[in-house]
């Protein structure tokens, strides 16, 4: 297995959030020879994956593939994978996705049924809303319905507030709107938030 990682217990993956549950979910994958890594770039196919050897490019396995009804169960970024390297072949193969607390998800737009996992294994959704134009109300709703079906929380971030007359009543209405969810108001010019 050229370049493949020894050990899945990697401070560096500890990091990234390995825990217990992962751990134990991937025992198994790790006793018939793979190797852990979590996807952090996905770009046309190619996944750019952490492992505790370094960073590897992998794409998901033919077996993966056939087993996976639709793309969401596809690998996503933040997904925890096992991996293995195909006899003399220096590229990765994502043979497992292991089982996600959490994904961003959202109707798959070049299909006409079905759905894309986004982002999966996340504590916490960032929805950001320039205030340098009008509250886009609907957008923001919709937003907030997805962060909240994904099994993360959302968090409301309002920014360029440097540039708004009224970015504290912008942040009221959000506030009303969104209930439970946290609302920051922030600026990079002025350093608010």
């Amino acid at each position: 297995m050229p370049g493949a990682p020894s050990r899945p217990e990697s401070p560096d993956l500890e990091e990234l959030g390995l825990d217990e549950r992962i751990a134990d979910a991937f025992a198994p994958h790790g006793e018939s020879g793979m190797a852990l890594g979590r996807v952090c770039k996905v770009a046309k196919g190619a996944h750019t994956v952490f492992t505790a050897a370094g960073e590897v490019l992998a794409e998901p396995s033919v077996r993966l593939v056939k087993s996976v009804d639709g793309t969401e169960g596809m690998p996503a970024i933040g997904d925890w994978v096992a991996l293995r390297w195909a006899q003399g072949d220096s590229q990765a193969l994502i043979d497992v996705v292991l089982e996600r607390s959490s994904a961003f998800v959202r109707r798959d737009p070049g299909q006409s049924a079905g759905s894309q996992v986004l982002a999966a294994n996340m504590e916490t959704v960032l929805l950001a809303h320039s205030l340098d134009a009008p509250l886009n109300v609907r957008l923001l709703e919709r937003e907030l319905v997805l962060g909240w079906e994904s099994g993360a929380t959302p968090v409301v971030l309002l920014t360029k507030a440097d540039l708004s007359d009224e970015p504290d009543e912008v942040a009221e209405e959000v506030r009303s709107l969104a209930g439970d969810v946290a609302v920051h108001v922030t600026s990079a010019i002025d350093g608010r938030g």
